[in-house]
């Protein structure tokens, strides 16, 4: 059975006003049209369907389901609208899809209320016809085997229904810039932006690990490819704003003047982009620099609204939000950033955050943005003769280091590992990076 059409179905965009609905909808054929990309077709509108004409209906249809906007789209069968041909295609779907001992229900939707038949009068003779050459049961409650007939501006006999994410169509609602570090909760909040319409362009903070920028990038490229969420991918090297606050703002509050940091670099990539909003993966409470006091003193650093999808979630529901959308595998291979501190305030006063931000020579209107660059290997320290710093447990003093050595920094995620290396490098010190995973690996820890 060659399927020759896909019928898409679309839901919130039909509640809009005409104006409104006209737009949307023309937005979302250009959408489904990126999507399909090199398949041919043709993309027709009627009645609050749209209609695409194409040989390869199949793998059309799964695209398209991925489409935001979309409610569900079917690979059809288009059939003259008349009784007959309508039986002859349902019957031949029947033989492929019915086995010995199944059961199957008709179900019939008549859009064209001038087809001179009704739903029901269409269930019962299409049905006959099936029973009559399968010998298969009918159980209109809990069939084996559905197919369904559409009588709209012409006959459609299909067999599936593959659900869509819904929404509204990408690019309706604006523009937004993510603060994007690839792990779970941030393509979730992507996802569920761009489910309501918003364009994404994401900017990944790099404290100074090409491969987690190489990580984040794994994952913006999945959001691109399967969801067509088709934005701009920002970096900013910010290994030196993040030493500064380590080595200069009091722990307790390391942790939120980070994040106002990169707030105000977020603010700034909008304001160049034409973005309305800023996007985080922030959880209520997941963590000491998310408690509703800290986000307050956070968002007080810009002036643009801040939208966090997650809010009310836990972390297992963010966990299954990502692998729903396909993002999980990957994200899981991204570790976080290690803390900058090991005691963070849960309380943040803004009079004591904006004392210690003045420590700091940071301009972020002079910011610059950058576009991705490919990770480089990892360079790996010598075996043997060298002093292992645990800065999960152990603090050093910089200036106390001994220049005849070599010094391996290790962290969780290795990002104050990384900054702790570099300034030691600085001073003239042989000095490496490791995250604990890496360090094991080397059997340092």
């Amino acid at each position: 059975m060659d399927y020759d059409t896909v019928i898409v179905r679309y839901g919130e965009v039909w509640t809009k006003s005409e104006v409104t609905r006209r737009k949307m909808e023309s937005l979302l054929e250009k959408n489904i049209g990126r999507a399909l990309g090199e398949i041919e077709h043709s993309i027709r509108r009627w009645r609050g369907r749209i209609f695409v004409d194409t040989p390869s209906a199949v793998e059309a249809a799964h695209r398209i389901s991925r489409v935001f906007g979309v409610v569900s789209a079917s690979p059809a069968v288009s059939v003259d609208k008349n009784l007959n041909s309508i039986a002859d295609a349902a019957a031949s779907l029947a033989k492929l899809r019915i086995k010995p001992g199944m059961t199957f229900a008709i179900r019939a939707h008549r859009s064209d209320k001038s087809f001179p038949l009704k739903s029901p009068d269409i269930e019962r003779r299409v049905g006959g016809r099936i029973k009559a050459e399968t010998g298969a049961t009918v159980n209109l409650s809990k069939p084996d085997v559905t197919i369904w007939v559409e009588i709209s501006d012409k006959a459609y006999v299909y067999d599936s229904v593959i659900k869509g994410p819904g929404g509204l169509p990408y690019g309706s609602q604006g523009k937004v810039v993510a603060l994007f570090s690839g792990g779970i909760d941030s393509p979730v909040a992507v996802w569920m932006v761009a489910r309501r319409g918003a364009r994404v362009d994401f900017l990944f903070f790099n404290p100074g690990l090409p491969k987690a920028e190489a990580h984040a990038h794994r994952v913006y490229e999945f959001l691109r490819d399967h969801w067509f969420i088709d934005g701009d991918f920002y970096v900013y090297n910010g290994a030196d704003v993040a030493w500064q606050i380590l080595s200069r703002v009091k722990e307790g509050l390391r942790q939120v003047v980070l994040k106002r940091v990169m707030y105000r670099l977020a603010e700034v990539l909008a304001g160049r982009v034409g973005a309305q909003a800023i996007v985080t993966g922030e959880s209520i409470g997941q963590v000491s620099s998310q408690t509703l006091v800290n986000l307050a003193v956070i968002e007080q650093a810009v002036n643009i609204p801040v939208i966090r999808p997650l809010a009310g979630m836990d972390k297992e529901e963010s966990v299954e939000w990502a692998k729903k959308i396909g993002t999980y595998d990957l994200s899981i291979q991204i570790r976080e950033f290690c803390s900058l501190e090991r005691h963070s305030n849960a309380a943040a006063k803004l009079e004591e955050v904006l004392r210690e931000e003045e420590k700091l020579d940071f301009d972020p209107g002079a910011a610059e943005f950058r576009g991705y660059v490919e990770a480089s290997e990892r360079e790996l320290p010598p075996p043997s003769g060298v002093v292992v710093v645990n800065l999960e447990r152990d603090w050093v003093n910089l200036e106390e280091l001994d220049p005849s050595k070599t010094y391996i920094f290790v962290c969780r995620a290795g990002v104050s590992a990384k900054l702790f290396a570099d300034r030691a490098r600085e001073l003239g010190v042989e000095a490496y990076a490791l995250s604990e995973e890496e360090a094991r690996e080397l059997g340092l820890l």
